[in-house]
């Protein structure tokens, strides 16, 4: 047996079919590898559409609400502001409605951002076919999605203005902070790493945004822990506040919010 998987992602839907490893028979075999392709959204939606509407006109009133709740989709759809707010639901990982009140428009459609500044031990040189390759290697071969995205974002890094400095995090960070002009608010984050950095490490980057924050806004957000937890930390005059916010998967499969 086979099984396809599709991926939400804004403006695109990705595609995946592999073979079910608990149900597949002995006798077949999958001789083509898998893989993820990517659609538009759009086409996605249209094709739903009409085999909605071909069950609706296969059915008619048998349909158990389905006709009332496809009407309903294609009115929102006609309202911008309410396809918006249903979009940024959706890519917040909320099922319609499910949004904590206030959330959805306290969030703006751009967020104009001044600077991009990255920090490793050993940058990976994305543009360099043997570093992609090996950091590939990393992902477990059979999470095809990730596989994509990575190449995704390979590709994406080699047109962006993000700049990416060599060395200790906890050395590196204070210098660069000083690049950045007072008038401009700080966001520093991380995706499981801080487990791998030594004790003192953390508490000299906990030290640093502290001490910035004395002269500007600063905020830390992490996804970090052996069951990540996401948060955010704001820093203000160098005294630290933590809002735990989601739950989610290490591999970004998915999140869970907290209660407001």
């Amino acid at each position: 047996m086979a099984q396809c998987v599709d991926l939400g992602e804004g403006s695109r839907v990705g595609v995946a079919v592999h073979a079910d490893a608990n149900n597949l028979k002995p006798s077949l075999k999958f001789v083509a590898k898998p893989r993820l392709d990517y659609v538009p959204s759009s086409i996605v939606e249209d094709a739903i559409d009409r085999f909605v509407r071909a069950v609706l006109e296969s059915v008619g009133d048998a349909s158990d609400g389905l006709g009332t709740e496809y009407r309903q989709l294609q009115s929102e759809r006609t309202e911008p502001s309410v396809a918006a707010w249903r979009t940024l639901e959706a890519m917040l990982g909320f099922d319609p409605d499910d949004a904590p009140d206030g959330l959805v428009p306290l969030i703006p459609s751009s967020i104009p951002i001044a600077s991009r500044d990255g920090i490793d031990l050993d940058p990976v040189d994305l543009a360099n076919p043997d570093q992609l390759l090996w950091l590939r290697a990393l992902i477990w071969p059979e999470h095809l999605e990730r596989h994509q995205q990575l190449i995704d974002a390979a590709a994406e890094f080699e047109h962006s203005d993000i700049r990416t400095h060599a060395g200790d995090s906890s050395r590196v960070l204070p210098a660069l902070i000083e690049t950045i002009p007072l008038d401009h608010a700080m966001v520093v984050y991380s995706t499981i790493a801080l487990y791998q950095f030594p004790r003192e490490s953390r508490q000299r980057i906990a030290a640093t945004l502290a001490g910035a924050s004395a002269t500007r806004p600063v905020w830390q957000i992490a996804l970090e822990g052996n069951d990540p937890e996401l948060s955010v930390t704001r820093y203000r005059n160098g005294v630290d506040e933590t809002e735990l916010l989601a739950d989610a998967s290490p591999h970004g499969w998915w999140i869970e919010w907290r209660s407001a």
